[in-house]
Parts: structure tokens; sequence; C-alpha cells
């Protein structure tokens, strides 16, 4: 299944892993009531730059695996 769902970032903390820059992303979905941490790791390709906490973003996702996120503005 794919699908689009609107999420706000809790947390954003790059990693380098063989000197390649990927993000590890903590974010909950709006719709959520308990706003439930879910995370992804993402290469910059994925990533909104200057995404931060506290930005809406739409999470896109295919078979419950994030493939990248937008800005919402």
């Amino acid at each position: 299944m794919q699908g689009q769902n609107t999420a706000v970032v809790m947390n954003v903390i790059p990693v380098d892993i063989h000197q390649d820059r990927f993000y590890d992303i903590v974010f909950y979905y709006e719709t959520d009531p308990k706003k439930t941490p879910q995370s992804c790791r993402l290469g910059p390709e994925a990533v909104p730059a200057g995404i931060h906490q506290g930005m809406r973003v739409r999470v896109k996702a295919m078979l419950s695996t994030v493939l990248g996120l937008e800005l919402i503005t």
C-alpha cells in the first residue's frame, strides 16, 4: 500500500556512515492522539533542506516504509 500522511518532526539527527550522510528522523502523525514517536533513516535526497523540530511534513510511505518527506507550507 502506498500513502501519504501529515506528521510533525520531533527530532532530526544527522548520521555519517562510511562518509555518507543520512538523517534519523523522529516524528509523530497528526492523526495519532497519543503522538506515538515513529522513526526512519533517510538519505539527503529524501529529506527537505533545513528540516528541524516542529516542522509539519508529508510522509511518503509504501508498505509501512518511509520513502521520503516533503515540507508542508
